[in-house]
């Protein structure tokens, strides 16, 4: 939940083998709009679905067809400031961000090549 104890709209996978996995789903060969929102993960463990957290209005049907399902209905924003307890369920919170280079692949919504380095703390 964010600041205001409002929860976040996730794009989420299923199948996905353990919370490593679904931190490399959350941020790898992603478009850069989807990461400048993206504030964490949540992984359930039981039923091995990973949800991607992000600020309120970021996910559209453009930019949300990669996941098996979405939620768009919640408000949070901002920094993740604390989790809901349940059952086999982790979260990891965005850390930080850090331009690393570039790959020579294009972001079809930008004019500019960027890579980034992004940390997540578990267990919040």
């Amino acid at each position: 939940v964010d600041g205001k104890n409002r929860y976040y709209e996730y794009g989420e996978y299923k199948k996905i083998k353990n919370f490593s996995k679904c931190a490399d789903a959350c941020v790898n060969n992603v478009r850069s709009s989807l990461l400048d929102s993206f504030r964490g993960y949540d992984f359930d463990c039981s039923n091995k679905r990973c949800r991607c957290l992000y600020d309120r209005g970021t996910l559209t049907d453009r930019n949300s067809n990669r996941f098996d399902k979405t939620s768009r209905e919640e408000d949070g924003k901002g920094s993740i400031r604390d989790a809901k307890k349940k059952s086999d369920m982790y979260c990891a919170k965005l850390e930080s961000t850090k331009f690393v280079g570039m790959r020579g692949e294009f972001d079809v919504d930008e004019d500019v090549e960027t890579e980034f380095t992004r940390a997540l703390r578990g267990g919040i």
